[in-house]
């Protein structure tokens, strides 16, 4: 399961976190050490659910109020960053893609009007 923690698809490290209260209470406390170090905020909030009922120590618990400041400061960065960019796009007007004046397109058509069996298509 560590390796699975460490190195595995988000979904089965998600699976992990969502079931840790059924393994034992040393396992739990081995894999919530990974845990914390958890890249994704779904999986770390997950994992705190079952935090609640163990005794982990107190620099485990000091790991997670740092990730925890870290996953809200970086929520209020995103917060910033989204309002900077709607500042940013207020009076900018949409791009639109120029077209062609469609001579392919109708060349296209005119070779589909000619039958293919007679010689030169083009």
């Amino acid at each position: 399961m560590r390796s699975i923690l460490k190195k595995g698809h988000y979904k089965n490290r998600m699976q992990i976190a969502e079931n840790l209260m059924l393994l034992s209470d040393d396992c739990q406390k081995e894999l919530i050490e990974i845990l914390i170090d958890e890249p994704i905020e779904i999986i770390f909030n997950k994992a705190l659910l079952t935090i609640d009922d163990l005794n982990i120590a107190e620099s485990l618990q000091t790991r997670i109020q740092i990730r925890k400041q870290y996953w809200f400061a970086r929520k209020i960065a995103e917060n910033n960053q989204r309002k900077v960019t709607q500042e940013n796009l207020k009076g900018a007007e949409n791009f639109k893609r120029k077209f062609g004046n469609g001579e392919s397109l109708n060349a296209v058509k005119e070779m589909l009007k000619k039958p293919m069996n007679t010689g030169k298509w083009f």
